[in-house]
């Protein structure tokens, strides 16, 4: 019993010292109260912060990339040099995230179809997947990029990443539907730059096709890697990469969005599928304006009011010229609702500006007139988007082709290798990357 009762006394000790140690955890030596302040009241550690979160370390990366919270390096590392640091404003800023809701939801659902699985209850499994909850980052976007102008600033990154997506073969690592819905994206952002010509520069390395487009003042590059057989590798983090994708994504929805309704467009636009399964690109995308499309008749304009100024007579001058040019084209070839089909002035696309620098003007026509062929060897989709983009037209070796090689309308060749041009008597042979050079020298 006395050894009972001494155990018991020495527990009831160690409890009060705890206690005690605990009371004076943030005093100083002499019982005076620590106040926190510098580096350790303004910076929290990520262990400190996936805590307070109370989310995993995956999940707090994933919250980081989505809401654009970064690492930052105080000027005294109160916790040691290899930790790493937060604000704890945005630490305290993360805690008020609806995703974080959605985030627990999610897991607690795949408990339950781990638990069933674990039963061999497929049905029960299948139906709890059907069920997963889902959530939209529409918010994020607005809260991120408040104008329209902010979302294009930032937009560099976005296509360099989705055109890369695109261009890679589906694996364990990466689903069929991002790989298809990165493709449809990026081909609706060509799409307009063709529309409206707005291709400025091109470049051709060892690592891609560098592309630079002028939409709304604000200049925009990015790279669309080189169409070979890519291996997956596990040297690349997939699961950093793929969190940016996801907000890169509903990025260029919203964006896309924009872009088409600012040209009267209906978004998304539809696809030939007989024309995309024969290997067109850009010549597959039909774009309809959006009374067309929903069915609706346009409303008449209305006419001007007596008190309007009379227009002056450079305007009337520029508007003559506008019409001429569009009954000219009218009478070469019909309209069409395939980009690069049409005139260049349609209805579908807005009349080429004439206040533009001279520079701009010469390279939005500077393949007007010409129709170049391409080998079957050539990259199609990007010599498609260089070419439509400058005015020119493009035919190649495969049925969605518009012209066959025997047509008498081809005035240059693309090729990367050596060709016969035996073939095609009244064009000039050129190399793939001189269309490109020109482009550029332009």
């Amino acid at each position: 019993m006395a050894k009972a009762g001494e155990a018991a006394k020495a527990r009831a000790d160690r409890k009060a010292h705890i206690k005690q140690k605990k009371k004076f955890k943030n005093r100083n030596a002499i019982g005076k109260a620590r106040k926190n302040v510098g580096s350790a009241a303004k910076y929290i550690t990520r262990t400190q912060a996936v805590k307070k979160l109370q989310v995993t370390l995956k999940d707090f990366r994933r919250l980081c990339i989505l809401k654009g919270i970064y690492p930052r390096e105080p000027k005294k590392k109160f916790k040691g040099g290899n930790t790493t640091y937060y604000f704890a404003k945005d630490v305290a800023f993360l805690a008020h995230e609806p995703l974080l809701d959605k985030f627990r939801e999610q897991k607690a659902f795949l408990k339950k179809i781990r638990r069933a699985v674990g039963r061999h209850d497929k049905k029960i499994a299948m139906r709890l997947d059907a069920r997963r909850p889902e959530y939209r980052l529409d918010h994020l976007i607005r809260e991120r990029y408040p104008t329209f102008l902010d979302a294009l600033h930032e937009l560099d990154d976005a296509l360099c990443l989705v055109h890369l997506f695109a261009s890679i073969a589906p694996s364990q690592y990466v689903e069929a539907s991002r790989v298809h819905n990165c493709n449809r994206l990026a081909r609706e952002f060509q799409a307009y730059v063709t529309q409206t010509r707005s291709l400025r520069k091109v470049f051709v390395s060892i690592k891609g096709f560098y592309y630079q487009a002028e939409i709304s003042g604000v200049t925009l590059t990015w790279i669309v890697p080189h169409a070979f057989a890519q291996q997956p590798s596990m040297q690349v983090d997939y699961r950093v990469m793929l969190s940016f994708l996801e907000l890169y994504e509903a990025l260029m929805t919203f964006v896309n969005f924009k872009l088409y309704h600012s040209l009267g467009l209906a978004y998304p636009p539809q696809i030939d599928a007989q024309r995309d399964d024969s290997g067109a690109f850009l010549s597959a995308m039909l774009l309809r304006s959006k009374a067309i499309d929903s069915g609706s008749v346009a409303a008449p304009v209305a006419a001007a009011p007596s008190s309007a100024k009379a227009p002056t007579q450079s305007q009337l001058q520029a508007l003559k010229r506008k019409l001429e040019q569009v009954e000219r084209d009218a009478a070469v070839e019909k309209p069409s609702d395939q980009v690069g089909g049409g005139a260049p002035d349609d209805d579908l696309a807005p009349m080429l500006d004439d206040s533009v620098p001279d520079e701009i003007a010469t390279l939005r026509t500077l393949f007007k007139g010409c129709v170049f062929f391409c080998g079957r060897e050539s990259p199609i989709a990007s010599l498609e988007l260089l070419v439509l983009a400058c005015g020119g037209k493009l035919g190649w070796e495969g049925e969605a082709s518009a012209f066959d090689a025997a047509s008498a309308s081809i005035t240059h060749q693309a090729h990367t290798s050596a060709y016969s041009p035996a073939v095609f008597l009244n064009s000039s042979l050129s190399h793939t990357s001189a269309t490109t050079d020109v482009c550029q020298r332009s």
